[in-house]
């Protein structure tokens, strides 16, 4: 990676968090619900819990669920589910392994824990 991809991806995965914190305005201290399934996946999501000062919290304490997948897609998952199995279900199916882009979803979750997309965010995974 030349110096001009590596401040590009800095600047880029800056502008992210940011996104995600103005997409879920009360941003610090939410309690979330993790789904992120690979080894990559999840340490993503445990970067962005830290940067954004969020909770991981078992599912019926959640407000909302962050969803971290990797694909070729920048759409991999649709934007409301029935349940969180069926949006657990349809994360797992994805190429979380070896996908070149990470793809963050912050979901809000009603009080039948359905997940309704709040907010979607795609950007290539540096490895």
């Amino acid at each position: 990676m030349n110096n001009w991809d590596f401040r590009y991806s800095r600047l880029l995965i800056a502008a992210i968090f940011l996104l995600l914190a103005v997409s879920a305005s009360r941003a610090a201290g939410e309690r979330v619900y993790v789904i992120a399934d690979s080894i990559s996946t999840s340490m993503e999501a445990q970067r962005i819990l830290y940067r954004q000062r969020w909770t991981a919290v078992p599912l019926r304490r959640a407000q909302f669920a962050l969803v971290v997948v990797r694909s070729e897609l920048e759409m991999p998952l649709m934007g409301f589910y029935s349940s969180v199995a069926e949006l657990k279900e349809d994360a797992e199916m994805q190429l979380n392994i070896t996908g070149s882009n990470f793809v963050v979803y912050v979901f809000t979750l009603d009080d039948d824990l359905r997940p309704t997309e709040l907010k979607r965010i795609a950007y290539p995974a540096d490895d």
